[in-house]
């Protein structure tokens, strides 16, 4: 039998293709991911199969289309007969192992994971303010320097990856999912980064929202979009 690689997945939240330097970003700095980009490879017409978390991250653990797994909303549960790729790779002799976020809906929080090394993220972690954490003029208006507990979460998701990676003494393969909360909203990053960032992104281009498609002009009104002001 040929030998089967040990396999570590990298997931994040709410994170824009196109802001890596790998993507062709002037501005943000992402080294470590342009890295893993150069040594990799790097699939440039793949999409998420829906705009909200649960269904994107079910449809993507199914390989299925949301219409065919029920999971159409952050409150959907994937019901546990619906096998997921992890399932696979269990029956294919991996150790599957998640770490971090995966926002698993209902009683069943592995769907094919033999085990979890750190639980997911709980909604009133840090007591943030629900209105901070969608994509709203709230959200936007309390930008700024500091420190959150998604950022104290995705430091522990990191340190229990790093522990679990230099003790592994498995028999087996491992298939590892790191599933990080950033840079999910509220948008509030270290200082440092704040104030090297701050001055760097751009303006909206001259006739960006006149040239919007009416049902996205929409969004953005109900969302209070239209009436934010940049201040500096």
């Amino acid at each position: 039998m040929a030998e089967r690689p040990d396999i570590l997945l990298i997931m994040s939240d709410q994170h824009n293709p196109h802001i890596l330097g790998c993507a062709g970003d002037e501005v943000v700095r992402t080294p470590n991911l342009d890295g893993l980009a150069s040594g990799g490879v790097t699939f440039l017409t793949a999409y998420c199969a829906s705009p909200l978390c649960v269904p994107s991250r079910m449809t993507f653990l199914a390989s299925r289309h949301c219409s065919d797994i029920g999971v159409w909303t952050n409150g959907c549960v994937l019901p546990s007969d619906v096998p997921t790729f992890v399932h696979a790779l269990g029956a294919a002799g991996y150790e599957t192992i998640l770490c971090g976020r995966t926002h698993f809906v209902g009683p069943d929080q592995r769907h094919g994971f033999h085990r979890r090394i750190i639980g997911d993220v709980d909604p009133s972690l840090g007591h943030i303010p629900r209105a901070t954490t969608g994509q709203t003029k709230v959200a936007v208006e309390v930008a700024g320097p500091g420190r959150t507990a998604y950022m104290a979460y995705d430091d522990a998701v990191t340190e229990t990856c790093c522990e679990f990676l230099r003790g592994w003494r498995g028999k087996r393969p491992f298939f590892l999912v790191v599933g990080y909360v950033l840079p999910h909203c509220p948008y509030i990053c270290p200082k440092q980064l704040f104030r090297e960032y701050y001055e760097e992104v751009p303006e909206l281009p001259p006739g960006y929202l006149e040239r919007l498609h009416p049902a996205v002009r929409e969004w953005r009104r109900r969302l209070g979009w239209t009436n934010l002001r940049t201040t500096r």
